[in-house]
């Protein structure tokens, strides 16, 4: 379940967001589609769920979007915009 880490800050303009990760000192631009899984980004959904989440809101169906989120989410890591999950 994934953590956005309480070292990035998020604004969000006309469905897309920018971060600034404070740990690096960098910017994202996220499309409305990252958006989405940013904001799902809480610990309380697991990649399943999140994709059903994205799948509704694009009226997509739920298995073709899982992939997008799981690489969505890696890069999300990969940028350490995310925190490992408490617990």
């Amino acid at each position: 379940m994934p953590v956005a880490s309480n070292q990035v800050s998020a604004v969000e303009l006309d469905g897309e967001a920018v971060l600034y990760n404070e740990r690096t000192a960098s910017l994202h631009v996220l499309n409305p589609t990252a958006t989405i899984i940013w904001a799902c980004c809480d610990g309380a959904g697991s990649i399943a769920e999140i994709a059903a989440d994205v799948a509704d809101a694009f009226a997509l169906d739920r298995d073709a979007v899982v992939a997008d989120v799981i690489s969505t989410v890696r890069d999300f890591a990969a940028l350490e915009l995310l925190d490992a999950p408490a617990g």
